[in-house]
């Protein structure tokens, strides 16, 4: 799950064109084709009578169109590119770069040292089994929009270190159209909802100035109030003195804590 042990392109056995002119489509196209093929995990979700491996698939994202999945998940951010059919200048594509660094890494420093987070690129083969079934009251197009607003408002998030204080922004999700609210714990300290269906949700806008705990990491998660609380969660371990943002867990991708390098925790 971790960023600095991914498979590369060819281990993972895509192999993208060598030759120009590439297109936003093409890069979106690779990277689906290589995440199917490098992230996954085991699990056992609706429907099925005991845990299996599963891969990443573009099922089980906001989009199945790789062009509007890389879109939602800001891999365009700032190059001008909305069509699938544009070929990326050099410059646009050193851009397009950074932003898929930021995505795997789960965050990018700011100029002003703090950290703005990104919902990790994992597989959410729980999530949708367990979200769009025969079953469940919600439709695909729910599924997608929940997945849509969250990553839109996650990954505006910033934490920067203040004294021995952790500053937490949130955007404001008031309004949004799948009616998202913030769940936010860190040790003894907690904001937004906190479980049930009838949980009163909070909107954030707001920056929390917040008291650092050894050895404690943050749960950020968002939750659709109008979808059963379905959501994301993301957890940042940390070691006994400082938080460990290089290492973002999906906590719902089934991405273990156990598995975390020695010494950190969430």
């Amino acid at each position: 799950w971790d960023v600095y042990t991914h498979p590369t392109m060819s281990e993972a056995g895509v192999m993208p064109s060598a030759t120009a002119p590439v297109t936003a489509g093409d890069v979106a196209n690779y990277l689906s084709d290589w995440a199917s093929h490098a992230i996954g995990y085991e699990a056992q979700g609706y429907g099925e009578t005991a845990p299996s491996f599963h891969w990443f698939s573009i099922q089980y994202t906001a989009s199945t169109n790789p062009f509007v999945w890389g879109q939602i998940n800001g891999l365009y951010d700032t190059t001008g590119v909305t069509s699938a059919n544009q070929t990326l200048t050099p410059s646009q594509a050193q851009t397009v770069l950074s932003n898929l660094q930021w995505w795997l890494n789960g965050y990018k420093v700011l100029p002003d040292g703090a950290y703005e987070l990104h919902m990790p690129l994992t597989c959410y083969y729980v999530a949708y089994a367990d979200e769009v079934n025969a079953q469940s009251p919600y439709t695909l197009a729910d599924y997608e929009a929940v997945l849509t607003q969250d990553a839109k408002f996650y990954d505006q998030v910033t934490l920067q270190k203040s004294g021995n204080d952790w500053l937490l922004t949130l955007p404001n999700t008031e309004g949004s159209p799948t009616n998202v609210a913030w769940d936010v714990n860190y040790g003894n300290w907690a904001y937004g909802y906190q479980g049930g269906p009838n949980g009163a949700g909070d909107y954030g806008g707001k920056t929390f100035n917040i008291p650092f705990q050894p050895g404690v990491g943050f749960s950020i998660g968002l939750n659709s109030l109008d979808e059963n609380a379905f959501g994301d969660t993301t957890g940042i371990p940390a070691s006994k003195t400082t938080l460990m943002p290089l290492y973002v867990l999906d906590a719902l991708g089934m991405q273990s804590a156990s598995d975390l390098p020695g010494g950190l925790s969430i």
